[in-house]
C-alpha cells in the first residue's frame, strides 16, 4: 500500500471537506419532538439527514437511511464488516457564545459551529476518509459501513432502531472522542436528587424559581433564581459580598414585576470532564445557602450546596472511587429546577470498572440524610471494556503512530460513545492529545489542520483493518536496488547518483540510527547500556520522508531532526546505539515497509542480505584493499596520517565488519560482484544503470 498517496489524495478533499462541514453545520439538528412518522427527532434532524444522504450519493457510495433514526453509507463487501458510528444530532448552543453556532464560520485555521468537534466534523471526514480508501485502489478484504445516527445526545435510540433493521458490523471505531484509542468508556448513572420544599412565611428572601441545565451530560454555563427581597439593598450588598470573599461570578436583576434575578455565570463542559468548566448550578446553590430563605428550603440547599457545590469528582457525597486502569469517578450536577413547590436536581456520573451502581446510591443518600432529598436511579449504563491487546485496538494505534510520528496507546474516558453499541469497537479521535476539549462548549470548533490529520488516520485504519493482508498478496516485485561492500568502496556516493538518474529515492539508513541516537539523548538515557536503549526503542518512531527535489528529511516521533544529526555527540550515540538487537530490529522492518512502498537505492553492509533481501536488483560493489586505501588517502586533507596507517585502519574496518556478530558485512548470493579498481565514478554508475535496466526494465 502506497500510504504517501493515500495522503495526498485525502489532503486534496481539503477544500471540499470544510464546505461540506459547513453546509452540516448549518443545519441545527437539535433533537425534538416527533413531528412525523419518518422524523422521529423533528423536522431539523431528518433535514439533516437527507443532506447527509444525499451527499453521500453523490460520492457514489451505496447509501439508505432507516426511517428516520440512521443512515448508513458503505463500500465492499466481504465476510465481515468494519463499522464506523458517528452522529448527526447536536446538543442545546447554551450560553456564552460569541460565534453564529450554525454559521460555519473560518477564522484562524478553525471552523467554529456547534457540532464541528462533536460530531459532524468525523462524520463529514469519515465520508472522505472512505472516498479517499477507494480512490487509491485500495482492495478490501471486508466491507466498511459508516453509520449516522440521529439521536446519540438523548438516548442512543437510533442505533437501537438501526440495529433491528441490520447486522451490525463486526468491529470498528466511533470517532467521538480522543486520539490515540479509547478501549474502556466508564460506566454511567443518572440520580435524581428530588423533595417537595414550600416556601416559610417568615423567610426574608422567597425563593419562587430555579433553573440550571438542560441536559445531565453539560456542566451548566449559567443558573437563575427568581427571589422576592422586600430590601432591595441588603440583598444587593450580600451578593457583593459573595462575589468578594467566595470568588462567585454572580449579578442581581431587577424583574419587571419587583421580583429580583439572581445569575450565577460559570463555564460549560461536557459532564465526563466537569474539572475543565465551572458548576453555576452549584454556585447558585452556594449563593442561596448563604441567604436568608427560610428554614424549610435552606436545608436542601445547604445539603446541596455542601455535597455537591462546585465539586466535580463526588467526594463529599461520598461516592468518590477509582482505579487504575479506569481513572476516577466524575460527578455533574447537570440540571437544578424548583418552582416554589418541587426541587429536584439530576447528577451525570461517570464510574470507573471498580464503582457499584448500588453502593453509589446508598452513599448518597447517607450522604443526605435529613436533607429532606429522595434519592432515585434513572438510568445506568455498565462499564464498557476492550481489551488493550484486541487487533482492532493494537490496528487503530498502528495508524495512529504512522501518521502522527507520536506513539499510540490505550486509555479511558468518562464519556460514552457509540462504541458499546458494536462489538469490538472503541472510539478513536478526533481531540488530540493535549488539546482543549471543545465538545458540548460554547464557540465550539475543529482546527481545520488537525481534522486533516485524523482524516489521514482514519483513511489508514480503514485500509488497515478492512484492506487485504498484504502478506496474503500475491508478492509485489520490489523495484529497489541494494548496494552493499567494504568501506571505501564508494557505495554512497554511486547510490546517490544512481537515485538520481533512475528516478528513485537514496536511503540513507545511517541517518535512522543517528535520529535513534538523538531521540537517547534527549531523554537522558545511557547509550553505553544496551538494555536501557533497547527498553526505550519502540518509544522512538523513526521515518523518512522525501521533499519535491527527492532530499531525505530524517523524521523522530513526527519532527524533522536532519538537522541534528551530524553533531558530534549524535556520531558517538550512534555506533554504540545501532548495535543495539531491538534498535536494529525496529529500523530494519521499517526500511523493509519503505523498500515496498517506493522505489530506493540503498547502501549499506547488509542491505541486500537483512534489509531489502528481495532487492530487484543486489551489487556486492568492492575493490582492492589498496586502491579503497588510496582513494581514502587522496581524499584526506592532512596527509600526515600517512597511506600505509590508512590502510591498516581500511583492513582492521574490513575484519571488524565481516566478524560482526549481528549482521556481517557479506556478499548475498543473488548479488552482483563489481569490482571497481580500475574503473572510474561514471563508468561505475553507467554499469549499476545498465544492470538495473536488464534486469528490471
Amino acid at each position: 500500500m502506497d500510504e504517501n498517496r493515500l495522503f495526498q489524495i485525502v489532503d486534496s478533499y481539503r477544500d471540499d471537506i470544510v464546505s461540506t462541514l459547513q453546509k452540516w453545520i448549518s443545519i441545527p439538528s437539535l433533537g425534538a419532538e416527533k413531528t412525523a412518522p419518518n422524523e422521529p427527532f423533528g423536522k431539523e434532524v431528518r433535514r439533516m439527514l437527507d443532506t447527509a444522504l444525499e451527499d453521500a450519493r453523490m460520492m457514489g457510495f451505496d447509501a439508505q437511511e432507516f426511517d428516520g433514526y440512521a443512515m448508513h453509507a458503505q463500500m465492499g463487501q466481504g465476510e465481515k464488516t468494519m463499522g464506523i458510528l458517528c452522529h448527526l444530532d447536536v446538543v442545546p448552543v447554551g450560553d456564552g457564545w460569541t460565534k453564529d453556532p450554525w454559521g460555519g464560520e473560518v477564522s484562524d485555521g478553525k471552523l467554529y459551529g456547534r457540532g464541528t468537534a462533536d460530531d459532524k466534523g468525523c462524520a463529514v471526514v469519515s465520508l472522505y476518509a472512505m472516498k479517499a480508501v477507494r480512490e487509491a485502489g485500495i482492495k478490501l478484504k471486508n466491507g466498511v459501513r459508516l453509520i449516522l445516527g440521529c439521536d446519540e445526545e438523548t438516548g442512543m435510540s437510533d442505533m437501537r432502531h438501526y440495529a433491528s433493521k441490520n447486522k451490525m458490523p463486526d468491529y470498528g471505531f466511533s470517532p467521538d472522542a480522543e486520539f490515540p484509542v479509547i478501549n474502556i468508556e466508564k460506566g454511567h448513572v443518572n440520580l435524581k436528587l428530588s423533595g417537595a420544599f414550600t416556601q416559610d412565611a417568615e423567610a426574608e428572601i422567597k425563593v419562587y424559581e430555579m433553573n440550571a441545565g438542560e441536559r445531565p451530560n453539560v456542566v451548566p454555563g449559567i443558573a437563575r433564581a427568581v427571589l422576592g427581597a422586600q430590601d432591595e439593598y441588603k440583598l444587593k450588598a450580600d451578593v457583593a459580598s459573595m462575589i468578594v470573599t467566595d470568588g462567585l461570578k454572580l449579578s442581581v436583576n431587577k424583574l419587571e414585576d419587583g421580583k429580583f434575578e439572581l445569575v450565577a455565570t460559570g463555564k460549560g463542559s461536557h459532564a465526563s470532564m466537569p474539572q475543565l468548566g465551572v458548576n453555576a448550578a452549584g454556585m447558585l446553590l452556594i449563593a442561596l445557602s448563604k441567604l436568608n430563605i427560610g428554614k424549610t428550603l435552606l436545608r436542601p440547599v445547604l445539603a446541596l450546596a455542601g455535597k455537591l457545590g462546585l465539586e466535580g469528582d463526588g467526594k463529599s457525597l461520598g461516592i468518590a472511587c477509582g482505579d487504575e486502569e479506569s481513572g476516577e469517578l466524575t460527578c455533574n450536577l447537570g440540571i437544578l429546577r424548583y418552582d416554589g413547590t418541587m426541587l429536584a436536581c439530576v447528577l451525570d456520573i461517570r464510574a470507573p470498572i471498580c464503582a457499584e451502581y448500588n453502593a453509589l446510591c446508598g452513599s448518597a443518600v447517607r450522604s443526605l440524610k435529613g436533607s429532606g432529598l429522595g434519592v432515585e436511579i434513572l438510568s445506568e449504563t455498565p462499564v464498557y471494556h476492550v481489551d488493550k491487546d484486541h487487533e482492532v485496538v493494537k490496528g487503530l494505534i498502528d495508524a495512529y503512530t504512522r501518521v502522527t510520528g507520536q506513539q499510540g496507546y490505550a486509555f479511558a474516558i468518562g464519556g460514552g460513545t457509540y462504541s458499546r453499541m458494536m462489538p469490538n469497537t472503541v472510539a478513536f479521535g478526533p481531540n488530540f492529545p493535549g488539546d482543549t476539549d471543545m465538545c458540548h462548549m460554547p464557540d465550539e470548533y475543529v482546527d481545520i489542520d488537525k481534522l486533516m490529520t485524523a482524516a489521514k488516520i482514519y483513511a489508514l485504519a480503514i485500509a488497515k483493518l478492512a484492506g487485504e493482508d498484504e502478506r496474503d498478496e500475491k508478492p509485489v516485485k520490489n523495484r529497489s536496488i541494494a548496494i552493499d561492500g567494504p568501506c571505501g568502496a564508494g557505495k554512497s556516493t554511486v547510490a546517490v547518483e544512481a537515485a538520481k538518474r533512475l528516478g528513485g529515492n537514496y536511503l540513507d539508513t545511517g541517518a535512522m540510527y543517528r535520529a535513534m541516537s538523538v531521540y537517547m539523548l534527549d531523554n537522558g538515557i545511557d547509550v553505553s547500556d544496551a538494555s536501557l536503549v533497547s527498553a526505550n526503542a519502540e518509544n522512538a518512531h523513526v521515518d523518512v520522508k522525501y521533499d519535491e527535489a527527492g532530499v531525505q528529511h530524517t523524521c523522530l516521533n513526527g519532527e524533522d531532526v536532519t538537522d541534528r544529526l551530524r553533531a558530534p555527540e549524535v556520531s558517538m550515540a550512534a555506533s554504540k546505539v545501532s548495535s543495539v538487537a531491538k534498535v536494529r530490529e525496529l529500523l530494519v522492518k521499517r526500511q523493509k515497509e519503505l523498500a515496498r512502498e517506493m522505489f530506493l537505492v540503498c547502501d549499506g553492509r547488509d542491505i541486500g542480505t537483512c534489509v531489502i533481501t528481495d532487492a530487484a536488483l543486489k551489487i556486492y560493489l568492492t575493490a582492492t584493499a589498496e586502491e579503497r586505501a588510496r582513494r581514502r588517502f587522496n581524499e584526506m586533507e592532512d596527509k600526515s596520517m600517512g597511506f600505509e596507517a590508512v590502510l591498516n585502519d581500511i583492513n582492521q574496518r574490513d575484519y571488524n565488519d565481516m566478524h560482526r556478530e549481528i549482521s556481517p558485512l557479506m556478499k548475498a548470493e543473488d548479488a552482483i560482484e563489481l569490482d571497481t579498481t580500475h574503473m572510474s565514478f561514471e563508468q561505475v554508475v553507467e554499469e549499476v544503470m545498465r544492470l538495473y535496466r536488464e534486469r528490471v526494465q
